[in-house]
């Protein structure tokens, strides 16, 4: 499933709204005992805003999960949803998500450079989220995480719409660790279940 979303976010919103809170649901609550691949795709940000009820979602034999442009609000439960499916998940796909960064935390000056900022604290980084995953996706085969040209944390803006911001160096180094971590063990069980046959 992927929904297509127009450039106008503020025209585009309640009717964005009205598709991930009710059309969605409605459409996914059938399948929940038979889908084993699901993709949600947007061209803007997906966040709480938008009301999709992951927590109600639970497919018992989902193999294949794409999410593109999901911020990981932990009110979303885009986090949870995957870790709900470890069990059976075997190829994870996320592009273009983000984590988002509130206003008290992180609010950097319009022309600041990126090592210039405030970095954010470490609970709320993608390396946490990596680190759970390595631990809890043990039947993953296959991963692909692609950030896009932009940073890979956002802040929520005129309560509407997400705008990216970028953090200091030691943060991006601290992600890039924990997903190259992260891709280690989904390699070898990739090479073992490829060396069976």
């Amino acid at each position: 499933m992927r929904f297509d979303n127009f450039s106008d976010q503020y025209k585009l919103f309640p009717h964005s709204c009205y598709f991930w809170t009710t059309l969605c649901p409605r459409m996914l609550a059938p399948t929940q005992d038979s889908l084993t691949e699901l993709t949600l795709h947007s061209d803007t940000y997906v966040g709480v805003l938008f009301g999709l009820p992951f927590a109600s979602l639970y497919f018992p034999h989902l193999r294949g999960l794409s999410l593109g442009k999901f911020v990981f609000e932990p009110s979303l439960g885009a986090e949870k949803f995957i870790l709900r499916h470890a069990t059976t998940l075997a190829r994870l796909e996320l592009l273009e998500c983000k984590l988002p960064i509130d206003s008290d935390t992180f609010d950097p000056p319009p022309t600041a450079l990126a090592n210039d900022v405030e970095s954010i604290p470490m609970s709320k980084s993608w390396a946490v989220i990596w680190g759970r995953f390595a631990a809890e996706l043990t039947a993953l085969l296959a991963l692909h995480i692609s950030w896009g040209v932009s940073g890979r944390y956002v802040r929520l803006v005129e309560t509407m719409f997400y705008r990216e911001v970028y953090v200091r160096e030691p943060l991006n180094v601290a992600d890039d660790t924990a997903i190259a971590r992260f891709h280690i063990p989904v390699a070898a069980r990739s090479k073992a279940v490829c060396g069976e046959f």
